[in-house]
């Protein structure tokens, strides 16, 4: 608990422990956000007993009252083969009685440093980049999805949507490993996540009733789940790898959005995915990579040259076939030095300045990492003196990805 400090007088930080504040911090959201969808995700999902922890809902009250809220979570977020500690932050909302003196940055300083203390290397959330960027935040993503008539998918008898049944998880499990385990800041869902998922999480935004794509044989190949405001938004559409798979999955979707008297449908996927790769083949759908009207998908790091060291098998494996065994440069940031040598072909990292060197603004070590951004989309905001090797080097250990974030881990 934090109390006034050099923030609005009287006002105080906590974590969640009253009955009352639950009551109080879902009229905030309902109000703050037009709609009721952000408190049903705590009342039904968030604050259920499976996951709940007191401490991931963090409010600001001044005398008693609830004026401001931030919800966190906790997520190990994959770089293939790498998994990092994260944690993933809002909704967050101020009453708007309170609004511009100071709750929201006192919220954000408060659940920061909690995130910090737990050892967490990132955090992340959905946001506008320009507010955000004052806590360390920068764009790391962009979502990718396609969009689909109808008229363009085949029918076929060979299967049907079902509901999600107890029996059905241990396939449903296998087939999302396999279709995103080599999707960038995918998050590895362990066991609680996926009880959380299939249970209490169902009736949230996160994992909206999902169905199961089973055969008449009664093989399962993947699931769908939906979004309660939109019924033709797909937010999670997992497939199994194979032609016969995503013909099955396609044609129900098709007769899911039929009984629904519509003609298209989207669905969020990633765009270097199994599934993306076979309706790129055989539809003729819009394909869109785009940023959200509400803001950006953005995560922060807390200290870049740990999170690097942490990530150096992912990083070897943009050496893999390069054929260079040698080789260093250095990246400067403002409050760092991070500097690569390569010595038969492994990365060693560590704080040396080098001669060849590249300067990046901090804003864009997330999306490099990633790869949404490659050296030369930030070439022309960066100098740089880099030999050829060197160039070359940076290139292949930070190529072009293509990352992903299913809505039902941005909790």
């Amino acid at each position: 608990m934090i109390k006034n400090g050099k923030y609005l007088s009287g006002v105080i930080f906590k974590d969640l422990t009253l009955e009352k504040e639950r009551t109080e911090i879902v009229n905030l959201l309902d109000s703050a956000f037009k709609t009721e969808i952000h408190g049903v995700n705590l009342k039904e999902a968030v604050w259920h007993p499976s996951i709940f922890k007191s401490e991931h809902t963090k409010i600001a009250t001044i005398n008693g009252k609830v004026v401001g809220v931030i919800v966190l979570g906790e997520r190990k977020v994959s770089f293939p083969p790498v998994e990092i500690s994260a944690a993933t932050i809002g909704p967050i909302a101020t009453h708007p009685d309170y609004q511009r003196r100071g709750i929201s940055s006192g919220l954000m300083d408060y659940a920061l440093n909690y995130v910090k203390n737990s050892n967490k290397k990132i955090a992340y959330l959905q946001g506008i980049p320009n507010f955000y960027s004052k806590y360390g935040f920068f764009p790391y993503i962009a979502k990718s999805k396609i969009r689909v008539n109808i008229d363009d998918v085949a029918l076929t008898e060979k299967g049907q949507a079902v509901d999600f049944e107890s029996p059905h998880l241990p396939e449903l499990k296998r087939i999302y490993k396999r279709a995103t385990g080599e999707v960038i800041f995918s998050p590895n869902r362990d066991d609680k996540i996926w009880s959380w998922l299939v249970g209490p999480a169902q009736k949230s935004y996160y994992f909206y009733q999902p169905k199961v794509i089973q055969g008449n044989d009664g093989k399962v190949h993947g699931y769908f789940s939906g979004d309660p405001e939109d019924p033709l938004n797909f937010r999670e559409v997992i497939v199994d790898n194979s032609i016969e798979s995503c013909n099955l999955s396609m044609s129900l979707l098709k007769k899911h959005v039929m009984d629904l008297g519509a003609s298209e449908f989207e669905i969020k996927l990633p765009y270097r995915s199994f599934l993306m790769t076979y309706l790129k083949q055989h539809l003729r759908g819009t394909f869109l990579a785009f940023v959200q009207s509400d803001g950006g998908s953005l995560f922060k790091i807390f200290d870049s040259l740990e999170l690097f060291q942490d990530l150096v098998p992912y990083l070897n494996t943009g050496l893999e076939g390069l054929g260079l065994r040698d080789g260093s440069f250095c990246i400067k940031t403002m409050s760092k030095n991070i500097s690569f040598k390569v010595v038969d072909g492994v990365i060693e990292l560590g704080d040396d300045v080098m001669p060849n060197s590249i300067s990046i603004p901090e804003k864009f070590l997330p999306a490099l990492l990633t790869g949404y951004f490659a050296y030369e989309d930030l070439a022309p905001f960066c100098e740089a003196t880099l030999d050829l090797e060197s160039k070359t080097l940076l290139k292949n250990i930070f190529p072009q990805r293509f990352p992903f974030l299913f809505q039902g881990d941005a909790y």
